[in-house]
């Protein structure tokens, strides 16, 4: 006698979420075989390369929310229903589908030098220095008062030698990630002339 088989959700859709991809699909079912459990399938292979297990839903359960996903890079998912005996191998999975978690968190900047902020000095130089972090998708662009002019980086750290006037200087450091996500920081430096009598 001829095993009936349960056959992959048909319509199974990925969700875009922040920092995670939801998945929904529909129950099946082949005649008496209920599905004991769906299994959740990723690969970030469009072609679904070296796939790998990520979850499984109860009986019953049509949801599915990943919250293991890195960056914002599309992930690829397939789902497979279970009827208690088959083996991964054997279980039918549904086309792919992909879906890339929202980043919605900006860049963080930490000032390095000067030591605090606002800051007086009494040099005419003064060193500009400060990292710039997006663990979530990336830096795409770092601005000192809308410029880059004379601004260098290395391993996250941006540094640029700065030329002051006597007074106030105020300047806005600006870090963008590959989604846009915007931080601005105020930088106030005053600058004291002092004259050395002797």
């Amino acid at each position: 006698q001829l095993k009936l088989r349960l056959q992959p959700p048909a319509d199974v859709k990925a969700e875009s979420q922040k920092n995670a991809v939801q998945l929904t699909w529909s129950s099946v079912a082949a005649g008496p075989v209920v599905p004991v459990a769906y299994d959740i399938w990723r690969s970030t292979d469009p072609a679904f390369g070296s796939p790998v297990r990520v979850g499984r839903v109860p009986e019953g359960g049509t949801t599915y929310t990943d919250t293991t996903t890195w960056g914002y890079k599309p992930y690829y998912y397939k789902v497979g229903a279970w009827d208690g005996y088959e083996t991964p191998e054997q279980m039918l999975l549904s086309a792919p589908v992909n879906a890339a978690a929202l980043d919605d968190i900006p860049p963080v900047i930490t000032l390095k030098s000067p030591a605090t902020n606002p800051w007086t000095s009494a040099d005419a130089t003064c060193p500009l220095s400060f990292k710039v972090e997006d663990a979530e998708t990336g830096v795409a662009s770092v601005t000192v008062d809308g410029s880059t002019t004379g601004l260098s980086q290395s391993c996250g750290t941006y540094t640029q030698n700065l030329t002051l006037e006597p007074g106030w200087r105020q300047m806005f450091i600006v870090a963008r990630d590959m989604t846009g996500n915007t931080t601005q920081l105020a930088v106030r430096i005053r600058y004291i002339r002092t004259t050395v009598v002797e």
